[in-house]
């Protein structure tokens, strides 16, 4: 995608920007609430740029450079070639070119977002977005943009019809016939592109041989749900024999029809489930049941030590074993002077559901991404893809994890970084520990939802006091 970016697109390629009609209000909460989970902070970005460059009372906009677009949205030819592919796949722009020897010129055509009611009614677009956002969140989203229903039930209709209240005369309609027929060429609506997702990975005349055996109508399949199967493959890679395996059980036979809803919320349910977490108890031997707490701590620190890791860094894995992730994401937050934001709650939850990861392994991801990297937030979109690659790569304790973050910023160049104004360096390397102030001050820190004990207060204290000690050693 990188090179085919600068084969397609260069900063001095002008182009200008029509809609095809107004973007109203209703459009633009769709866009921000039910679009932008899909497209990403790039594509919404561009979007709105592209809208704000038509006037208002018009429906094109001046020419420009598409360097002006790169200093207007902070981002590369690479980032912003990709969003713009992510915002003609989804149907909310058109786009063409005009090749001279001198220039290229781009022509790009607006379109506007579906409707709330529209979006969630499209099953290819429901699942594009349950699949970025989860199922508790997406009905939360049906919830918002639900219309209630108007109980009528104790209420008698007594609406007047047209032809109770207006004359009508029918020789005047036909006289104005040919001025109606111009009048609605010159209004004729722009269709919104349609999306489909079918491609050659999913043999659909395969899919519908291997139903032979099956009462079934084919033809109500093919019309009806062929766009939700094709999605539903390529959203969790199901194939055709797995796909016949699942659509079985949702085959009506007093209709021989299948009920795609019913069979798209299985499927969901199936490939959205928690995962189990499978936790490798470092210290699962025979000798370790006749130990105290104290002297498993004790053994358990020792033994990281013996493999190598700094007192820093095994005070960070202890600490990351003896809390679940949402209290270490609290205290760590009320550390840094913040608080836990709803989408970092989100975001923190679905990791925990989804990833298989355990607790102590997610809790090190948080501090990465919090501490050493010296975010403000938990993104969700970052957080994510670490967990993916974590739970695909079988990390099962904080010290793999560890290494694992270690390789992580020496692949990414990421091992310099300083904080403005001192010389702290703030990075994972195998040579140096992690910064000193690494761990949460969990003393006299309550959080309401999880009271932190006071064993637990006393556990960081000791952390605290450990991670002191090569400063005071140090004379610094």
């Amino acid at each position: 995608m990188r090179n085919d970016a600068w084969k397609q697109l260069h900063p001095q390629d002008s182009f200008i920007v029509k809609i095809v009609k107004p973007i109203e209000r209703s459009h633009e909460q769709a866009l921000s609430f039910l679009y932008q989970p899909v497209i990403g902070i790039d594509a919404f970005g561009l979007y709105h740029t592209l809208l704000s460059s038509i006037d208002p009372s018009d429906y094109d906009s001046y020419e420009q450079r598409h360097a002006e677009l790169f200093n207007q949205l902070l981002i590369d030819l690479p980032r912003l070639y990709k969003a713009r592919a992510r915002l003609e796949g989804i149907g909310l722009l058109k786009v063409y070119v005009q090749q001279t020897k001198e220039q290229r010129r781009f022509l790009y055509e607006l379109f506007p977002p579906q409707t709330a009611q529209a979006f969630l009614s499209d099953d290819v677009l429901s699942l594009l977005l349950i699949d970025s956002v989860g199922q508790v969140k997406y009905e939360q989203l049906v919830k918002r943009f639900r219309i209630p229903k108007i109980d009528t039930s104790d209420y008698l209709e007594i609406t007047q019809k047209f032809l109770d209240v207006y004359e009508w005369h029918e020789q005047s309609m036909s006289s104005h016939q040919e001025l109606f027929s111009q009048t609605k060429a010159q209004l004729e609506q722009v269709p919104t592109p349609k999306i489909t997702v079918k491609d050659a990975s999913f043999d659909w005349d395969y899919f519908l041989e291997s139903l032979n055996g099956l009462y079934l109508d084919k033809v109500h399949l093919e019309e009806e749900g062929q766009e939700t199967i094709y999605t539903l493959h390529k959203l969790y890679g199901i194939d055709e024999l797995e796909m016949k395996r699942l659509l079985e059980p949702e085959i009506d036979y007093s209709t021989n029809k299948v009920n795609l809803n019913s069979l798209r919320q299985q499927i969901i349910k199936q490939y959205h489930k928690p995962k189990k977490q499978i936790v490798e108890t470092p210290l699962a031997d025979d000798s370790t049941g006749e130990l105290t707490k104290e002297e498993q701590k004790v053994r358990r620190k020792n033994t990281l030590l013996q493999k190598g890791f700094t007192p820093v860094e095994v005070n960070v894995i202890l600490s990351s074993e003896a809390f679940n992730p949402m209290v270490f994401l609290d205290t760590l937050k009320r550390q840094k002077g913040g608080f836990v934001a709803n989408e970092e709650r989100w975001a923190l939850e679905n990791i925990v559901k989804q990833s298989g990861l355990p607790d102590a392994v997610i809790n090190v991801l948080v501090h990465f991404i919090l501490v050493a990297k010296d975010n403000k937030m938990l993104n969700a979109k970052y957080a994510n893809s670490i967990a993916n690659d974590w739970a695909q790569s079988r990390i099962k304790t904080p010290e793999d994890a560890l290494t694992k973050v270690k390789e992580l910023v020496l692949e990414t160049g990421e091992s310099q970084h300083t904080k403005k104004g001192t010389n702290q360096k703030r990075y994972y390397n195998s040579k140096i520990p992690l910064k000193k102030e690494s761990l949460p001050e969990w003393v006299d820190q309550k959080n309401e939802e999880t009271p932190v004990s006071k064993e637990e207060e006393e556990f960081f204290k000791e952390q605290l006091r450990q991670l002191r000690k090569p400063k005071e050693e140090g004379g610094s």
